[in-house]
């Protein structure tokens, strides 16, 4: 019970702290706008990304271009509440990738488009087996030509998964191509013949 306290304190602590510092905004209305309200939202944050874009053109442009990520959808001034304050990314997203990573810049090269994830060959398989364990382990597991290649060999894109016939071609002309993985277990394990 004690501890349950204490986890609804620190809850209150934060959104307290969030409101004193501006995280939240900085205006007094309601911080969720009605439907007619995003124009006036748009222009607002227009008018931010206007004075912010002649030191800052790469930061605004990669914000802009980031149209699936919530970092488009806010100004600036959401972020950085003062100019010149840069935040670490734990004080809104936390260690999403657990201790493992502590670095978010180590993936995402660029904070105002983090859904930019960009390696490369030179690093081999290191920093996709820091989240991708699983897989990982699989491939060392379970020794194929496969193992010896770079993740990026076949994943060109981060969350790309493609099709084996890329790079292979069929046994036969009886082969349906289109799904590999009915017969073997995993692009990770292709010599694994599910039973």
């Amino acid at each position: 019970m004690r501890i349950k306290n204490l986890m609804l304190l620190l809850i209150i602590l934060v959104i307290a702290a969030i409101a004193v510092t501006g995280c939240i905004g900085d205006n007094d209305e309601d911080k969720v706008p009605a439907n007619d309200d995003i124009g006036k939202i748009d222009r607002e944050k227009e008018a931010v990304y206007n004075d912010c874009i002649e030191c800052h053109p790469n930061q605004v442009k990669a914000m802009r271009m980031e149209s699936s990520g919530l970092h488009s959808v806010n100004a600036c001034n959401f972020c950085h509440v003062q100019h010149g304050y840069i935040p670490a990314c734990s004080d809104c997203h936390g260690l999403n990738h657990g201790d493992v990573i502590i670095n978010c810049q180590q993936c995402h090269i660029e904070s105002h488009a983090p859904r930019n994830i960009n390696f490369s060959m030179e690093e081999g398989n290191y920093s996709c087996s820091m989240c991708h364990t699983d897989e990982a382990n699989t491939l060392d597991a379970n020794p194929t030509k496969h193992t010896n290649m770079t993740c990026l060999t076949c994943h060109t894109e981060h969350g790309l998964i493609p099709k084996c016939i890329n790079c292979h071609i069929a046994h036969d002309d009886n082969t349906i191509t289109d799904n590999c993985n009915e017969c073997h277990e995993t692009g990770h394990i292709p010599t694994k013949i599910k039973t």
